[in-house]
């Protein structure tokens, strides 16, 4: 069986799942900012604020909801663009991040961070091609971040275009080569060992991400892609145990999911 058709839908699930960083919550709580929204109805600080605190706490209507009244305040405020992006991704609906991450880019169009977002939301929503092009710009604009190289990555595997594989591995040679410890990194070159039939190399760099990161969501992926380099070493016994954490993995990863939802 050729590793390149191995479980597509598992492997963008992951993806899927994985969700931006969000930065810290304002020191003051909900009640108080509702209070002062009451106060000062035309306040686009209090809303944002807020909106950030909703955000934080996973209520992403209600953090939508904040942001989309801070953007009716302040058309220009870039933040709240980003902000709602996020909130947008964290529900899935990547069509409305891409919108929110453009209008970023519109407003800072020399922000790599603006780039790799938008590049993230079209990646989720399987635009391969076109994440690709925004993490492009990213590095492009700051040559040293090492999201942006994870990502391109990551992409440039799904697509799967005439030299992406080697596109990804230089990608992940960098990412390492600035933060030696980034762990879909790992994952991702190990799956391009296993791809060249280097199953060693393959076993080593997915046993470094599954150490690194042993409850991330890559981790499926590298339980996956090492139960397939050790099924062709002949080591089937090894090969068996990584499919049985695989499938523990992925019922932790579905009854977290199912408990973040209630």
């Amino acid at each position: 069986m050729n590793p390149r058709y191995i479980t597509p839908i598992l492997t963008f699930l992951i993806f899927l799942l994985a969700g931006p960083i969000v930065a810290s919550i304002p020191a003051r709580s909900i009640k108080d900012l509702t209070e002062l929204i009451k106060q000062n109805p035309l306040g686009a600080s209090a809303y944002f604020d807020r909106g950030q605190i909703y955000l934080e706490e996973g209520d992403h209507d209600g953090a939508i909801k904040d942001f989309t009244k801070v953007i009716a305040l302040k058309p220009d405020f870039s933040e709240a663009y980003l902000k709602r992006g996020q909130a947008y991704t964290e529900k899935r609906d990547y069509k409305k991040a891409v919108v929110d991450f453009t209008k970023l880019v519109e407003l800072k169009p020399d922000d790599a961070h603006a780039y790799a977002l938008r590049g993230r939301a079209y990646f989720k929503k399987a635009s391969f091609y076109r994440a690709v092009f925004d993490l492009t710009d990213a590095i492009a604009l700051k040559p040293d971040y090492t999201d942006a190289y994870a990502w391109r990555g990551q992409a440039y595997q799904l697509r799967g275009s005439k030299g992406d594989e080697d596109s990804a591995l230089v990608d992940f040679n960098k990412a390492l080569e600035l933060e030696p410890n980034r762990a879909e990194a790992y994952v991702g070159r190990g799956r391009f060992y296993l791809f060249m039939g280097e199953h060693d190399k393959a076993i080593a760099d997915l046993t470094q991400g599954i150490q690194l990161k042993p409850d991330d969501f890559s981790t499926l992926l590298a339980y996956q892609y090492r139960a397939l380099a050790y099924a062709f070493k002949g080591d089937m016994k090894s090969a068996a145990a990584d499919r049985a954490k695989e499938a523990e993995a992925l019922q932790k990863m579905l009854k977290n999911a199912r408990k973040n939802k209630d």
